[in-house]
């Protein structure tokens, strides 16, 4: 075999062995912030809210979980960030639990009750589940960052057209269309 033109020498199998690899997500090293600084943070505010368990606490946490899940959706976006499995569900334990708290909180004309209350439901007992949402995300972020490999590559990168953005935009201001058609269906069903 001459090598003295190419000096690697080929395998027969050594382009099977990189196309395998090239799927497979290399380790990245874990970073201060989802190991320690939002778990500490999640932690914290989750004890304090399981200690005082009013409708005060659960709107501070509902608001530190929304903006901490908010936070890491941009930075997965924005920043290409690595992904993991992990991040993935805290993302949708704290935007959907804290976004929707907090949407509750906002829009809902509760008078002189609390949250829980104009839902029928225990002050006490939703604010321990929104406690344990702040738990089980700051565990998930904690492990997650260390024994958890990213989903994709550091060369992977999602690329948005026009198109998609604006599939997107109009599937996003669909929503709150439909929600209005619902509630105005209910409120004839109501009159009749």
């Amino acid at each position: 075999m001459n090598t003295s033109l190419n000096s690697a020498i080929r395998f027969p199998w050594h382009e099977s062995v990189l196309a395998r690899r090239s799927f497979q997500a290399e380790t990245v090293p874990a970073r201060r912030l989802y190991f320690l600084d939002f778990p500490l943070l999640l932690l914290t505010v989750g004890l304090a809210t399981w200690i005082f368990s009013t409708d005060a606490m659960l709107f501070v946490s509902a608001l530190t979980g929304a903006l901490v899940g908010l936070y890491t959706l941009w930075e997965i976006i924005a920043r290409h960030a690595p992904l993991r499995f992990s991040h993935i569900f805290c993302i949708a334990n704290l935007v959907g639990y804290g976004l929707g708290t907090m949407n509750s909180w906002l829009t809902l004309p509760c008078g002189d009750l609390s949250l829980a209350a104009s839902f029928n439901r225990d002050t006490e007992a939703v604010a321990c589940a929104m406690a344990a949402i702040l738990f089980c995300s700051a565990v998930l972020y904690s492990r997650g960052e260390l024994y958890e490999k990213p989903i994709f590559r550091k060369d992977f990168k999602l690329v948005l057209d026009n198109r998609a953005i604006t599939f997107v935009l109009i599937g996003t201001g669909i929503v709150p269309l439909q929600a209005k058609n619902g509630q105005e269906k209910r409120r004839d069903g109501a009159k009749h």
